[in-house]
């Protein structure tokens, strides 16, 4: 058997067992409500992020991405079932993902190497009717090293949501929050 032909059937043994065994699609997470909670809820815009220019350099991915906005932000998530539910705060696995939306929204993918290491976090269980608050302190969020950035470049009325996909023992399994409203005014 030629090294092509080999690699052919490789290729469709693996598109076979993946038509036959798809990945699971993510579900919402029964018993863990979550909500997007604004300490403050009107900023002032940074002039370097209303700049001339500025975000369409964002969009097409010039230059060096300065640090994103600071919020006062809160996701609380709280344990509805009768059951406890294990989250892992610090896991590389438990991803948050932000959704901004507005007149002057931009989001963009930050650009750095990644490590090699995995971190796990500590695992941290919320009993049920129980809280856990993780505290959002800029709008940057994803993977770390595969990281995005998100900004206002204009003021005017905003919408930020957010996502958090669970680790194990939860994988698959995500915890949405409905958007809340922030004001961003002009210096």
């Amino acid at each position: 058997m030629t090294v092509r032909a080999f690699l052919v059937l490789a290729l469709f043994g693996t598109v076979v067992a993946q038509a036959q065994n798809p990945r699971p699609v993510p579900t919402e997470m029964k018993g863990l409500a979550a909500a997007l909670v604004a300490k403050t809820t009107e900023y002032v815009l940074d002039p370097a992020y209303a700049e001339s220019g500025f975000e369409k350099e964002l969009k097409q991915g010039k230059g060096k991405e300065p640090d994103p906005p600071a919020v006062d932000l809160e996701l609380v998530l709280t344990n509805t079932g009768t059951e406890p539910i294990e989250i892992r705060p610090g896991n590389d696995g438990q991803i948050l993902e932000l959704t901004l939306e507005g007149p002057g929204a931009v989001t963009c993918q930050r650009r750095l190497r990644l490590t090699a290491n995995f971190l796990m976090g500590e695992p941290l269980v919320i009993a049920p009717g129980g809280s856990h608050a993780l505290p959002i302190k800029r709008l940057a969020f994803g993977m770390r090293g595969i990281s995005k950035y998100a900004y206002w470049t204009k003021a005017g009325n905003y919408k930020l949501g957010a996502l958090l996909r669970l680790p194990e023992p939860n994988a698959g399994k995500f915890a949405l929050a409905k958007p809340i409203a922030l004001r961003i005014v002009a210096e």
